[in-house]
């Protein structure tokens, strides 16, 4: 029950590949008008729900040998929200899981 959440999933696809599949993932579960991709970062929000007052998704691709890092933040976009209810592990959780699954088996 923290202000964030952070995790990440090592994938056999190309950054490019992983990159466009990430898009996806965000836009998935955030507010679509709010998805931006800058450079190798891809962000987005999700709003109001009964368990914060909205997140911030940030996805982050990096290259390493013999595969692509990806790492997905899940933040309170409200500094004053101290307890998430779960939400950041959900939302973490589900641009993952819908990543492994565009991308190919993690290795």
């Amino acid at each position: 029950m923290a202000r964030s959440r952070t995790d990440h999933l090592d994938v056999l696809a190309p950054p490019d590949v992983a990159l466009r599949a990430l898009h996806e993932a965000i836009a998935s579960i955030a507010k679509p008008e709010t998805v931006r991709v800058d450079g190798w970062v891809v962000t987005g929000r999700v709003g109001v729900s009964a368990r914060s007052w909205g997140d911030l998704l940030t996805g982050t691709i990096l290259t390493g040998p013999g595969g692509t890092r990806v790492t997905v933040e899940s933040k309170a976009r409200l500094p004053t929200q101290l307890v998430d209810m779960g939400k950041h592990r959900k939302n973490v959780d589900a641009v993952l899981t819908r990543l492994s699954g565009l991308t190919g088996p993690p290795h």
